[in-house]
């Protein structure tokens, strides 16, 4: 997966991985987001360390357009349900990666959108 450099959009990665464990992250997300005045006008999120290969999540176009508010948040956490397979490993089971993987967007996204419009 590539990404490429696009004006004004805000972009941020994080990972949670087990302390001292040399197995791969539970997660890590990429989140990219546009912020006008007090709309989200753009919003791409990306996982890793959850599928077989790292996987860019669809659908996020519906969540713009409007204020960042319990309704993106409840939709961007039914995208990551659909489309995050969350393997099991040694450390967690799937459900519980599935889990952290939302969460983690969810700060990403709120955090990101918080610094304010570029």
């Amino acid at each position: 997966m590539r990404a490429k450099n696009t004006p004004a959009l805000r972009s941020a990665y994080d990972k949670i991985r087990i302390r001292r464990s040399i197995e791969y992250p539970v997660t890590g997300v990429a989140v990219g987001l546009r912020r006008e005045r007090d709309m989200l006008t753009d919003l791409r999120v990306a996982f890793t360390g959850t599928n077989p290969r790292p996987v860019r999540l669809a659908g996020t176009a519906p969540l713009c357009g409007g204020a960042l508010d319990t309704r993106v948040f409840a939709d961007l956490d039914a995208l990551v349900r659909d489309q995050i397979m969350a393997m099991k490993t040694t450390f967690t089971p799937g459900h519980y990666r599935r889990r952290v993987a939302g969460v983690l967007a969810r700060r990403l996204v709120q955090r990101l959108f918080d610094e304010g419009p570029m």
